[in-house]
């Protein structure tokens, strides 16, 4: 907001320096202009850098795991939370070519130290310019000393600051004054706007007199033995004194603060409980509170520079420089005040936390950004209450609860689960208690800590009189642990959490335990249930102005309209759900969504714009676990598979095939097992693909997972064509039926293809298999579901040996299969199955998929439950019932299970 003056010399030659040394620390005293020297070099280079000039103001920060944190955000990355993170920060900015400002790191030392020389060690085209009152330490550092500014410089500032608080002021007539004061200060730039803010009421040798005056009280001595930090403390210290008695009040008081402030916090936190409305001392000579209109005092203080104002978010914000700060914290415990004004300062804090907890629920967009604003003097709070006694703990532990929404949210999961630690170590009330395990179980969620989130969920659900809300939030996070391994039971669980959470007023639980509902039902080819219930909660959450929760839900439907033949339209609604998460910036939902995205975007034949959107993910976790960007290696696998990325393919799924402790593995790595077999297919490593597709497929079915199921039958039936294309036929025939019963309209077009390439190998059936070709093409077409490149050139020779084969006829067949729709084109592909090889009766009659049937049936299975194991919907399970009714001549179940029980294994 103020003009740069002078030190053009100085630019200059830090140009030069940076233009050859990779980290450049400017160090001085405070005050004395290191970050706006360093932000005005920044500035200069900003044409020069690619990836452009970025800053990061650690003057508040505390905590050395936040560094780290703070850099990803600074540059818009998403880190692993409780991961490497130095590690995620150097993968992705490994090829940024880029200025990063560190400001403000001397009470910070050793974390920046590691991180400044492992990102310089590992990304070659980064430069570090940092701004500390003590060097780093790092090899390779060039320290430059800040200097004073020389006299003109000095002179200059003063009258541009003393015009901003006295427009007519005359330089010219005062110059000799104004260098006294200037060198009073030691020509020091913060020193210097301090005196020039007290231009308005006095003359520039009253300010040089003080300043003197000043100096020799603080230094006990001659003027020439004082160190330039207790100059600047002079300057302060003259220029505290000065003000009157309300506005030093609040001038101390602003010190409980860390970071930036509002006015709100100000009105709470700076004045005492019971004290009069003006500022006064009272009967007992102490001092009483400041006006009711706090901008007045606040504005006398900005007026002396001894509070800096700034517009975050489109909201004013105000701050102490730490060189002032550290002064004004001295000043609060001299007079005694510390005790009581951090107090007030967690009340408030306290308040704001359980005000956003709701809020949260209903406008989480503003919420989020408060709550973002003062996150600095949230944790400051926190940790001064669980530093104190019973009262302040218990206060610290309802702050946690409170909390536990907003690091969900914000992707907070270090900082929320030592917290949470903490607060779980000392907390007494036993509702508090709960609604920290609740809180806690729900971070664990989005962080890959199942082992906290069973034992919280555990504790909460077994305790015989729970709070309500709490039990609501532990079964809502163990519906999404089951997600994993059981999906009809997370079902259950979800649909109960979502009653629970209507009951109990929980709108948060009720539209998460929907979205959960909803993908356990989509996983198991159940689409129309599925969107129901995504569109329920997606309805929900954009009334509530839940970012969360809307995105996933209409996530469902990127997944659910990519499956059922509309790959533009989930284009469409993938692009929407990415602009609505992003502004989180949380790995969880963010990363998830995202790649879940370009899932689709893929699909759709884009696999360039996938790989932009896949890649940042990717680097953010390549060396950790798949813990919280849930699948994330399907779609990059897919990326890279469809790409003839095939040994890259390979090594990403088999990342993602993780095994648990007993063996077994979860959806994640179902969900990749199809891509690993068809690279290994490709790749002619073909035991091993064989291998791993029948390990998938007892798996899919255990899971019940219908799309995943036909795509293993796909490829055991494209990896068993060579040697017994009778067996081909039938795995790719169940593949078609299972695809065709469910609804998964897109993939279709694959099972087709692989009978066309059966079929352009018999002579009496290549018409058949170029109509099924053209037919598909078409489909393509109208999808928007493109063959992938890897896939071309077999392709092209299949279409060349049928052309050669067929002649002219060729292309007649072709175009009449492009006129047939997808269902013309299915029944042209199970028209005459079997007829070559079984009779129109009798047991030899049946189908594969009859006779699975029979053998369920003979079990004692319902209609119903048929349908659930053999993926297929009761009506499908009925029409199978008539047929094999029919060909067996039996009238109901007790005449099928006495006919099949007189013939050999009706499975074989």
């Amino acid at each position: 907001m103020t003009s740069f003056v002078g030190r053009q010399e100085q630019v200059d030659k830090l140009l030069t320096l940076l233009s050859s040394r990779r980290l450049v620390s400017l160090t001085g005293v405070g005050g004395c202009g290191k970050t706006r020297l360093a932000l005005r070099v920044a500035e200069s280079l900003a044409a020069s850098c690619a990836d452009g000039p970025w800053m990061v103001d650690l003057s508040a920060v505390k905590e050395p795991e936040q560094v780290g944190r703070l850099v990803a955000s600074a540059f818009d990355l998403l880190l692993e939370p409780g991961g490497d993170q130095l590690a995620g920060l150097v993968r992705q900015l490994a090829h940024r070519e880029t200025l990063l400002l560190l400001d403000t790191c001397e009470h910070l030392l050793a974390p920046v130290a590691e991180l400044t020389d492992r990102l310089l060690r590992s990304c070659p085209g980064l430069t570090v310019l940092a701004t500390t009152r003590e060097p780093l330490g790092v090899e390779g550092e060039t320290v430059w000393r800040v200097p004073v500014l020389d006299a003109a410089e000095a002179r200059q500032l003063f009258a541009e600051r003393a015009t901003l608080v006295a427009p007519g002021f005359d330089l010219r007539a005062v110059e000799a004054d104004v260098d006294a004061v200037c060198t009073r200060v030691d020509r020091l730039p913060l020193g210097i706007e301090l005196a020039a803010a007290w231009v308005r009421a006095l003359g520039p040798a009253q300010i040089a007199s003080g300043l003197e005056d000043s100096a020799r009280l603080l230094t006990g001595g001659p003027r020439g033995g004082v160190a330039r930090h207790r100059t600047l403390n002079a300057s302060i210290g003259w220029s505290h004194a000065l003000l009157d008695r309300r506005d030093q009040v609040l001038f101390r008081r602003l010190a409980a603060f860390a970071g930036t402030f509002d006015i709100d916090a100000v009105a709470a936190v700076c004045a005492g409980p019971g004290a009069p409305v003006h500022g006064s001392v009272d009967g007992r000579g102490r001092e009483a509170a400041l006006p009711v209109d706090w901008l007045q005092p606040l504005g006398r203080l900005l007026d002396k520079s001894l509070v800096t104002v700034r517009e975050v978010a489109g909201q004013v914000r105000y701050r102490l420089l730490d060189t002032i700060q550290q002064y004004a914290e001295e000043e609060l415990r001299a007079a005694g005040e510390e005790d009581a004004v951090l107090e007030r300062h967690l009340d408030h804090f306290l308040r704001l936390a359980e005000e956003a907890e709701p809020g949260l629920d209903f406008d989480q967009d503003t919420w989020r950004l408060v709550l973002d604003g003062h996150h600095d003097n949230l944790v400051k709070a926190l940790r001064w209450g669980f530093a104190g006694g019973p009262a302040r703990r218990a206060k610290a532990c309802r702050m946690v609860a409170a909390l536990g929404r907003y690091w969900f949210l914000r992707g907070l999961s270090t900082e929320g689960h030592r917290f949470f630690d903490l607060a779980l170590r000392c907390v007494e009330d036993r509702a508090v208690r709960h609604r920290l395990l609740a809180g806690q179980a729900m971070l664990a969620m989005v962080s890959g800590r199942g082992d906290l989130l069973d034992d919280a969920v555990s504790e909460v659900l077994d305790d015989p009189a729970p709070d309500p809300v709490s039990r609501v939030r532990s079964l809502t996070a163990r519906s999404f642990r089951v997600f994993f391994r059981d999906f009809e039971e997370t079902e259950r669980l979800a649909r109960e959490a979502c009653h629970e959470a209507e009951r109990v007023g929980d709108p948060f639980c009720r539209d998460w335990a929907l979205v959960t509902a909803g993908y356990s039902l989509q996983t198991r080819g159940l689409n129309d249930e599925a969107r129901k219930a995504a569109r329920r909660a997606h309805a929900g959450s954009v009334e509530r102005g839940d970012r969360f929760c809307a995105a996933f839900a209409r996530g469902i439907e990127v997944f659910t309209t990519m499956q059922t033949g509309d790959v533009r339209a989930a284009v469409a609604i993938a692009d929407e759900v990415v602009a609505l998460v992003r502004p989180l910036r949380d790995y969880f939902a963010v990363g998830t969504n995202t790649v879940n995205a370009a899932h689709a975007i893929a699909s759709s034949g884009d696999l360039d714009r996938a790989r932009e959107l896949i890649d940042p993910v990717v680097r953010s976790v390549v060396e950790t676990e798949d813990v919280n960007v849930v699948g994330f290696m399907v779609a990059d696998g897919l990326v890279r598979l469809w790409s003839g990325e095939l040994e890259a393919a390979v090594r990403t799924f088999e990342r993602g095939v993780r095994r648990r402790a007993d063996g077994s593995i979860e959806w994640i790595g179902l969900r990749c097992l199809p891509g690993l077999v068809g690279a290994l297919r490709r790749l002619d490593r073909l035991e091993s693909a064989v291998t791993i597709a029948k390990e998938g497929v007892e798996l899919a079915e255990r899971l019940r997972t219908p799309y995943e199921l036909a795509q293993l039958l796909d490829e055991l039936g494209r990896l068993a064509a060579p040697a017994d294309r009778g067996q081909a036929r039938d795995l790719l025939h169940r593949s078609l039926a299972l695809r065709h019963d469910h609804g998964l309209v897109t993939s279709l077009v694959d099972s087709l293809e692989a009978l066309a390439e059966l079929d352009a190998g018999e002579d009496v059936h290549r018409a058949r298999a170029a109509r099924l070709l053209g037919a598909c093409e078409a489909a393509r077409e109208r999808m928007g579901y493109p063959r992938p490149p890897v896939d071309a050139a077999a392709a092209a020779a299949l279409i060349a040996g049928l052309r050669d084969r067929l002649g002219a006829g060729f292309d007649e067949h072709r175009a009449a299969g492009r006129d047939l729709t997808l269902a013309d084109a299915v029944e042209l592909a199970r028209r005459g199955r079997g007829s070559r090889d079984r009779p129109s009766a009798g047991w030899e009659s049946l189908s594969p998929t009859e006779r699975e049937v029979v053998v369920l049936v003979c079990a004692g299975l319902s209609n119903p439950d048929v349908a659930g194991r053999l993926f297929m919907s009761r009506s499908t399970v009925k029409s199978h019932l008539s047929r094999i009714y029919q060909k067996l001549g039996v009238a109901n179940r007790t005449e099928l299970a006495a006919y099949a029980s007189s013939h050999p294994d009706p499975g074989s």
